[in-house]
């Protein structure tokens, strides 16, 4: 496996990986092919910031296919305010890493799971994780409030203090990985979270190299060709 690795990624070859949990094998393959990309680059020490921020995306995926599966066995509308509210309240009390795999495995067989995507070069490398559970309206807004007042702090301290939500978490997680972007000289913009025909994507770019092109820089290049 591991040679079979060296290999692909020594041609430039993109690594995707399909899973519809976190468990502790597929964690390690995650973590294993993160670190032979940077290996190649020399830039093995990006490695423990960039895992941070990827794990707790792929955890939020996680989370979030599991709590569509937990709506429907309460038999929740999960596009009702009420019920989603009542919902989430249920969830977070009785969730724990047991309850996470059984519903896990119980949305393997409705086919929701998550592709990780790695796409690597001399000048960067972007991970994309794509979850087939379409992200709420309410959640999406919430998630880009929380990316955006994050990127005004340096530290999670204050963030919590200003910004408590009683609701769904306080979106620590979501601010540490800004933080952690930020500590290795990363621009925050480059950790993006979106929802588009069904699929939830979340974008981490890390370039290398000052010739690295983001998806976000590459796409207003475009636009402004067309004018």
């Amino acid at each position: 496996m591991k040679s079979a690795l060296l290999k692909a990624i020594g041609k430039g070859r993109r690594i995707a990986i399909v899973t519809y949990s976190l468990q502790p094998k597929i964690e390690k393959l995650i973590k294993s092919i993160l670190y032979l990309i940077l290996k190649q680059y020399d830039k093995e020490y990006l490695h423990d910031s960039i895992y941070s921020v990827l794990f707790e995306s792929i955890m939020n995926c996680v989370k979030a296919n599991a709590k569509r599966v937990f709506f429907e066995e309460r038999k929740l509308n999960i596009r009702s305010i009420e019920d989603y509210n009542t919902g989430i309240r249920i969830f977070k009390e009785e969730i724990g890493s047991q309850r996470l795999r059984e519903l896990c495995e119980k949305g393997r067989q409705k086919e929701i799971h998550i592709k990780i995507l790695y796409t690597h070069t001399q000048s960067g490398l972007k991970i994309e994780i794509f979850n087939s559970a379409e992200i709420l309206k309410q959640e999406e807004h919430r998630i880009r409030t929380k990316l955006s007042k994050g990127q005004k702090y340096q530290n999670l301290f204050d963030f919590y203090n200003d910004n408590s939500d009683p609701t769904e978490g306080e979106g620590l997680g979501l601010v540490l990985s800004l933080l952690m972007l930020k500590a290795e000289g990363v621009d925050t913009s480059n950790f993006r979270i979106g929802s588009k025909n069904g699929i939830t994507k979340t974008r981490i770019e890390i370039p290398f190299t000052d010739e690295y092109m983001s998806e976000r820089e590459q796409y207003k290049l475009e636009l402004s060709r067309e004018r």
